[in-house]
Order: C-alpha cells, then structure tokens, then sequence
C-alpha cells in the first residue's frame, strides 16, 4: 500500500510542467491518497462570494488573519472587512412566528417533540424541539457523541468530516443529519405561522404535528369547520338539513348559508272558552299560546264570562250539562224559575218584601186564586194584591219577616 502511494506521488511530480502544476498535481495525489483532506472549492477572482454578513466564525478567522498583516493601515483596512454583522435577533420574540433565534439569526423551529424517544440519534428534547448534542469535533455513532480520530472523511460518520485528524461534525445544533452517501445536514421546517392543525413535511422526511387532524365543529349545526392549509377554518354547510333556531314558534327550519331560517310559524287559533284568539301571541321559548280574555258579560255554556278569561255558569244553583244548567233548586210561591236556575216574579206580579204578590183591582179581587182576598194599604205597595191570611201576625211591633208584607200597619200578609 505504501509503495502504490509512493508511486502516485512520483508520477505526479513527473507530469508537473511548472512549479504550480506540481503543487496541484501533488495535492491531487494526496487527496486520492487518503492523506490529505480535500480543500474547500475557492472561487475565482472576481467570482467570489459576494460581501455580506459574516457568521461568528467567520470573524474570528478574519480576525487571526489581520494580526498577521505588516502594516498598521494593513491590518486597520483588514479589521474593518472582518467587522462583525448587526445580529438578526437577539431573542425569539424577535423572530416571526414558527421561527427562533440561533446566533442572532432566525430560523425554523426543529421537530417537536414531548420526550427524547420523539428525537433521532444524538439529538435530545428540549423546550419541545429536538437538538442535535454531538460537539463539532464528534460524530453520532450508536446514538452516542465521541470524538473519532480521522485520516479521511470515510473514517467518519455521516456529517462529518475529517478536519485536521479528527472527525468533526457537520450540522448545525437545529440541523439534522440524512443518512446515506456520507450524511447531508438538513434545516427542518416548522409548522407555518397561525397552523393550529393537521401536520407537515419538515423537509427533511420527517412529520411536524401541527394541531389534531380534525377541527372541532362550530356549536352552529348550519356550519362546518375543516382543516385547509394547516388552519382551522369555519364555513356554512349541511345546506338542507332539518335544524333548531332555538324558536318553538316555528316547525320545519332547515339550514341556508349558515344559518338556521325557513319554516312555518304555529298559528294561534285554539282559544279556550271565555278567550279569544284576537291579539293571541306565541312564547318562543316555549311555543306556547297566549290568548285574551273576552269581554265581562259574553255568553259562554251555562253562563256568561267573567272578563278574566273565565265562564261563569249555572251561578243561581244546578250544574252544567252540555251547555244547559240542570236546575236542582225550587222557588217561593208565584216565582218562576228560569233556564239559569233563577227564581222570577212574572208579569203581573208584584214583588214586596222578598215575597211574589198578585195585583189586582179593586175590592172583589178579580184574578186572584179562590181562598185569596184582596188588600190595598199594602207596605211597599200601592196596588190591591191577592192575599193571603189577613189575620196574620202583627206587623204593628216587629218586621214581617221576608217574602210576607205588612197590611195597614196591622197583619203580616202572604201572597196566595
């Protein structure tokens, strides 16, 4: 093996035409060796990276180089192209949304994580994130960080390299390591700003949860809630669908552009008795009917109604039956008992005290029924009535009692 290296380093000093063409070609040799590093690709002049903001290590070997420089202008001229960038950010809440601040620079937030078996080799959770824990001068070798003494990149792992003997790790603390053809570092992305569901390709070929997959449903049933772009958006839906707008009034409601409408009120049209269906009103809470008394004094079965939206029947005794009192109750002498169970005195008669007396005329009592006389100076009366009992009690001293009058100051009479 050692002469097979000899002979390539022969070979390439032998086809070097100039000082420089050796150098490349020994160099060359070296790297196909195995005993050297590969340099870095350098630009060419004019082509170069363009100025800008340089990183933390950039400066500082900037730095080392200027106190190399001869002359004080040198290294003054040197020092101000090496003049470290006005940092991006200082803390997160100076980054946009999903983003955080690394060396004052903002980038996408790593993986999500809860525990450390959500993370991959080498990487543990903290603050929700998965961070890579391997030094820059380590390799991920069995899920541990160790440092590894190197004479080529093969030597190392995937992301690493070999630098000046040691196998040095490639990625970023919020970078993650792909696997395969020597390892590539690769920044995962977040969830997009305002993402509350649904999930993501990092970018990387891993998933970053952004929110649950389905969206809760809005408490309107007549809208629809689905998960579009990593967002929860609300929208009309169900068109059609029989729904509830919370008014018992209305039956058939269905739904329409979001919004719960249609269907046919309930009419107000079955009064009770003593009640009228004029001005009646609907409780939406209910769906109950709400209708006016009628007025004092309209007829109802039995009866005539109170004003307050009750009947009042058969009030002079009885009951009632299918709209008709049936009369249980009986009158004093001469009344006559009407449909309402009242107790009348007919034409011709004449009340006085409580009691139902004929009139008549004159002396000889025409009409009166046989056994009666007839007698005038009646109290209360200025009539002949029919008579009964002339000779009863004295009225000179006490009252006659109700349904009796008092003749000439003298006899308690009866009608007759």
């Amino acid at each position: 093996m050692e002469q097979e290296r000899f002979d390539a380093l022969t070979r390439a000093v032998a086809q070097g035409t100039s000082r420089r063409g050796v150098l490349a070609a020994l160099s060359s040799a070296l790297v196909s060796a195995g005993l050297l590093a590969a340099p870095e690709d350098t630009p060419a002049k004019g082509k170069g990276k363009r100025r800008g903001k340089r990183t933390g290590s950039e400066a500082q070997s900037c730095a080392k180089q200027c106190r190399k420089k001869q002359s004080k202008r040198a290294r003054r001229r040197c020092r101000k192209g090496c003049t470290p960038p006005t940092p991006e950010c200082s803390t997160s809440q100076d980054c946009p949304s999903g983003e955080l601040c690394e060396s004052g620079v903002c980038i996408p937030i790593p993986d999500q994580c809860t525990t450390n078996t959500d993370c991959d080799a080498c990487e543990r959770c903290q603050s929700g994130v998965c961070l890579a824990q391997c030094q820059p001068d380590q390799v991920c070798r069995d899920n541990q960080c160790e440092t590894v003494a190197c004479t080529a990149d093969r030597d190392c792992g995937d992301c690493s390299r070999c630098v000046e003997g040691r196998c040095r790790w490639q990625c970023s603390t919020t970078e993650v390591c792909l696997s395969g053809a020597g390892g590539r570092c690769c920044q995962p992305r977040g969830c997009p700003a305002g993402a509350d569901c649904g999930s993501v390709d990092d970018g990387c070929g891993r998933t970053v949860r952004c929110g649950p997959d389905t969206c809760t449903q809005p408490a309107n049933p007549c809208q629809q809630t689905t998960c579009n772009g990593n967002v929860c958006i609300t929208e009309s839906g169900n068109d059609g669908a029989s729904c509830d707008d919370e008014d018992a009034c209305t039956t058939g409601t269905t739904c329409s552009g979001g919004t719960c409408g249609g269907g046919t009120p309930i009419l107000c049209t079955a009064p009770l008795v003593c009640q009228t269906a004029v001005g009646a009103t609907c409780d939406p809470g209910s769906g109950t009917c709400t209708y006016p008394p009628e007025m004092a004094g309209s007829p109802c079965p039995c009866g005539t109604c109170d004003g307050a939206g009750s009947c009042v029947a058969c009030q002079n005794g009885g009951t009632c039956s299918g709209g008709v009192c049936e009369c249980t109750n009986s009158c004093p002498i001469n009344f006559v008992r009407q449909a309402d169970c009242s107790c009348q005195c007919p034409t011709g008669y004449e009340v006085v005290n409580g009691g139902c007396f004929k009139v008549t005329t004159g002396l000889t009592c025409p009409g009166c029924n046989a056994g009666c006389e007839c007698a005038g100076s009646v109290a209360g009366s200025g009539n002949f009535l029919c008579v009964n009992a002339i000779f009863g009690p004295f009225c000179s001293s006490s009252a006659c009692a109700t349904g009796t009058a008092c003749f000439s100051s003298f006899r308690c009479v009866t009608p007759c």
